[in-house]
Order: C-alpha cells, then sequence, then structure tokens
C-alpha cells in the first residue's frame, strides 16, 4: 500500500507538470508621497491609516502623524531637543524624548483619539527605541548595559524582560511576543520572550551583523549572514521551519505583518524596499528614479511606509499595494458551482462533450453502482474497483478539445475494454449543455448506448467544469487513487496511443477520488 502510494503521487506530480501554468500571486499597487516639505521627514512607522515619523523642520527633531484616510497632518511634539524613535499602534504613539538639558531619554505615549500625552514609567535614565502592539510598550534601557523593558498601559506597570551583562537591544513587540538581539562579546543572538508563560526563547546564535528582528504572529524574520552580503531569514514558530531569502548585497531591516515581509535591499543599482509575499515568494521592488533611494521602511496591512529622496529631499511614502492571488482550489464534490456541461445517466450510454480547454470532470454516483464503468473516448476514468470502494465522487482534472465520448457502463457484462456488449437499445443518458450543444448517443450499433437491467438502482452524474481549479481533497474524505486510474495515468504518462473507434483529440487526465467515510 505504501509503495502504491508513493508511485501515484509521482505520477500526478509528473503529469501536473504538463498542464497550463496556475497564475502566480502578484503584488500590484502604487506609491503616494505624503509629505512635501522642504525639509527632511524620515523614520516612518505605519498602523491602519496612522503614519508617524521623524520632521526636522525646527532644527531638531518633532514627531508628526498623518491620517492617511483624511490626508491630514498633525504635530505631536513641539519642545526642544529631539522626539524620535518612534512607533504606532491601536491609535496610540510612542517615541523617545530626549532632554537637552539633562541629556537623558525618556519614553512618551499619545492617544490619537484624545491627544493626550503621557510618560511611561521609567525603569533607567535612558529609555528609548520603543515599540507597541496590543497596549505592551517594549523599549530598551541603558543602565550598566542594555536592557529590554515591557510597559502595561492598562496598569501603569513596568517590567524587565533581560538582566543580563550583555547588551540587549531593538524589541519588537506583537500581542504577549517581544524579539530583540543580544551583543555577547562580538556576536548576536535573537531572542524571543513570552509576556504569557514569562519564558525566554534563544531563536538564532552567533551572527556576525546586528540581526533587527522583527515579528507578526508566529513569523520571525531578521538579518543574517555577513556584512556585504547579508540575508533576511525567515522562522515559522509554529513548525520550526526556518528560511533564507538568498539574494546578492546587503538586505536590512526586515518588517513582517502577516504574510508580507518588507526589507531595505542595497543588492541593485539603488538603495530600494522591497515588498514580498511570503506563501509565494512574489515580490515587488519600490524605488523611485535612477539614483534615489528608498529605505527606512516600516509594513501595515496593504501598505508599506518609508523615506525617499525622489522629490529631492527625504520625505515619507506611502506604496499601497495589493495581492492578485490564483483563486483558492475548489472542492466541485461540495457543488454550488455551476457546470458548463452535465449529463445524469440512468442506464448504459454515452453522450458527446462539445466544449474545450482544461478543466474538470466530476462524477457523482447514486445507489448501488459498483459494477460501474466509466470512460472517455473508450479509456477507462474509473473501474469497478472505484465504485466499489464506498466513494461517491470524484473529481477529475482534464484537457478537451471538444468532441470526446464520455460513457457509463452500469452493468457488469463488460468487455475488456470497458463497453457494454450488445444488449437492447435505451435512450439512457439526458444531458444539460450550458452551451446548447452536444448530444446522446444510444442504439447505434458502435458499442455505446446499451442497456442491460440490473435489478438495482444506480444513477451516474457526469459534469464537466472548464477552466475550473483542480479541487482537493475534501476534511471528511479520503483520497486514492484507483487501479484504473493509475493504468491511465501510466498510458498517458507512457505516450501510447489508445486504441478507440474514433480518432480523437489526445486528452490528459489526472485522477483523485472522495471517499466518503
Amino acid at each position: 500500500m505504501g509503495r502504491l502510494a508513493t508511485t501515484t503521487a509521482a505520477l500526478l506530480f509528473a503529469l501536473a507538470v504538463g498542464k497550463p501554468a496556475t497564475a502566480q500571486v502578484t503584488i500590484d499597487g502604487a506609491a503616494v508621497q505624503v509629505t512635501t516639505r522642504v525639509t527632511s521627514q524620515l523614520d516612518p512607522s505605519i498602523d491602519g491609516d496612522l503614519v508617524v515619523y521623524s520632521d526636522l523642520s525646527s532644527g531638531d527633531a518633532d514627531v508628526y502623524y498623518t491620517d492617511l484616510s483624511t490626508g491630514v497632518e498633525s504635530q505631536v511634539t513641539t519642545a526642544p531637543g529631539f522626539q524620535q524613535l518612534q512607533d504606532v499602534g491601536g491609535g496610540v504613539i510612542v517615541y523617545s524624548e530626549l532632554s537637552p538639558a539633562t541629556g537623558a531619554s525618556v519614553i512618551q505615549t499619545h492617544d490619537v483619539s484624545t491627544g493626550l500625552t503621557a510618560p511611561v514609567v521609567s525603569a533607567t535614565a535612558n529609555d528609548s527605541n520603543p515599540t507597541i502592539s496590543g497596549g505592551v510598550v517594549a523599549f530598551q534601557g541603558l543602565g550598566a548595559s542594555f536592557d529590554i523593558y515591557a510597559y502595561d498601559l492598562s496598569v501603569g506597570a513596568t517590567m524587565a524582560i533581560t538582566a543580563t551583562a550583555a547588551h540587549e537591544t531593538e524589541p519588537r513587540v506583537d500581542g504577549s511576543r517581544i524579539v530583540y538581539q543580544r551583543l555577547s562579546g562580538t556576536r548576536w543572538d535573537v531572542l524571543l520572550f513570552d509576556l504569557s508563560t514569562n519564558s525566554e526563547q534563544l531563536l538564532a546564535a552567533g551572527l556576525a551583523t546586528p540581526p533587527t528582528p522583527d515579528l507578526s504572529g508566529d513569523t520571525v524574520v531578521w538579518v543574517g549572514g555577513v556584512a556585504g552580503d547579508s540575508d533576511i531569514m525567515v522562522l515559522d514558530l509554529a513548525t520550526g521551519s526556518a528560511q533564507t531569502l538568498a539574494a546578492p548585497g546587503d538586505q536590512n531591516r526586515p518588517r513582517v505583518s502577516g504574510a508580507m515581509l518588507a526589507y531595505d535591499d542595497l543588492g541593485g543599482t539603488d538603495l530600494d524596499v522591497v515588498v514580498r509575499h511570503l506563501p509565494s515568494g512574489a515580490e515587488r521592488r519600490i524605488g523611485g528614479a535612477v539614483g534615489s533611494v528608498e529605505f527606512l521602511n516600516d509594513l501595515t496591512e496593504g501598505r508599506v511606509a518609508y523615506t525617499s529622496d525622489v522629490s529631492g529631499n527625504f520625505d515619507i511614502w506611502v506604496y499601497e499595494f495589493t495581492l492578485s492571488e490564483p483563486p483558492p482550489p475548489g472542492d466541485l464534490c461540495e457543488g454550488g458551482a455551476t457546470p458548463d456541461e452535465s449529463y445524469v445517466f440512468d442506464e448504459d450510454a454515452s453522450a458527446t462533450i462539445a466544449g474545450s480547454g482544461s478543466g474538470q470532470l466530476v462524477v457523482r454516483a447514486e445507489g448501488d453502482c459498483e459494477d460501474t464503468i466509466v470512460s472517455l473516448d473508450g479509456a477507462t476514468l474509473l473501474g469497478e474497483e472505484d465504485f466499489a470502494s464506498g466513494a461517491a465522487c470524484w473529481s477529475l482534472a482534464v484537457s478537451v478539445a471538444g468532441g470526446e465520448i464520455v460513457s457509463v457502463a452500469l452493468d457488469d457484462d463488460h468487455d475488456d475494454d470497458g463497453e457494454t456488449g450488445d444488449e437492447d437499445d435505451h435512450a439512457g443518458c439526458t444531458h444539460e449543455n450550458q452551451r446548447g450543444q452536444g448530444h446522446t448517443e444510444h442504439g447505434n450499433g458502435n458499442g455505446y448506448g446499451h442497456y442491460k437491467d440490473r435489478g438495482e438502482s444506480c444513477s451516474v452524474s457526469v459534469e464537466l467544469y472548464l477552466d475550473a481549479p483542480e479541487s482537493e481533497p475534501l476534511a471528511s474524505c479520503a483520497t486514492g487513487t484507483g487501479g484504473a486510474g493509475l493504468w491511465l495515468l501510466l498510458l498517458v504518462l507512457g505516450g501510447l496511443a489508445l486504441s478507440r473507434r474514433q480518432e480523437r483529440a489526445p486528452i490528459r487526465v489526472r485522477h483523485s477520488d472522495r471517499r466518503f467515510r
């Protein structure tokens, strides 16, 4: 059984290669300039409609944000000194404020809805680099060394995440998880702390360059490799699988949101931002004119914010994008779709296919059909062992040219080639053809269209869906390939000529059944 299943899977794969290519995921969108002042705006962070950034108009750095839904820009800070290294989440902006008088740095929070600004309870005299998610602010504080802290906005309490002699910096938070980097000697590690379990996990060790990690859900990304050829690393926490996105040159500042990744890419002619769909590997390079730079990106659903000098000075831009994905595999055995052609067989009969193209041929059986054979142009698609297996529906990938004969023999008086013997003539097939074409053949003495009373009820319907995505097995079904289907696959792969009464265009068939438990 195990060997047969392995062989069948290999045949299915080989046959699929010959089918028309499936549509690929593409990333399409347009860049929108957010700021237009002659002074510089840098280092954006984005969440939903809010993009927040540093503005250098006053000679130092102030925090601004723009609501992309209205286009309205608002200034958050006006105090002397530098307010920068900001993030935004859930309508709350967090940033570092450096006092010009004392040199101390504190974390501030600004609620966009209320306009209220409040400090985070200080952990050290120098707190910086805040990030926010779900009411948790993670940041780095400098004491004897840099450590990571978490501040709960709901209760106003600060918790130390690390307390080591090494330097832990660059925190990023998502829900109850915080990722950060640790410098031990000259090497870097990537770590994850889970607030829900109060536990730390080492994800990567001994890296040559600062990893600057980020996370979203179960996906963690960071920079690996060496200077001059650093790459983005992707880790799935749920499965433990890791991937290196190898590319020439340096790739830095990875940001991940759901299934999307963005990073700064130095591997091309200019410094650009690249956005990538992780499941498919589809990418889109976001770049201005030759010689411009795009960098310091941040990512949210459907949007990438970044800094660009394409207009002559550093401005904030947002690339708004959508994914064009192929339709998900349907399960035509579940019904709900309208076939291009359909035929119902209550007796031995045949019908001519009118349409042409690639798609799915769905066969449904009702009643006692264990001796049934379904064939296409004389080649068996489903044999007695398939109908005796307990399955009620099969979906077969086909490519037809039009004019092929689909035949159903309901009795056990079959010739070796799956055709029925000469018995009484009956019109045993009714059909619905969405194209208004096609016909039923019976009683013509050519081996099709003959009926023998079984004494028990069986009805077989055959539906053709052109250009339909290939069905996947139902969760409540088992899958497999019957002997007749495997025989046909071997014939197709071997390029053997099928003996038939009429010369027809070649067909390609892949067979997967639906066994209902």
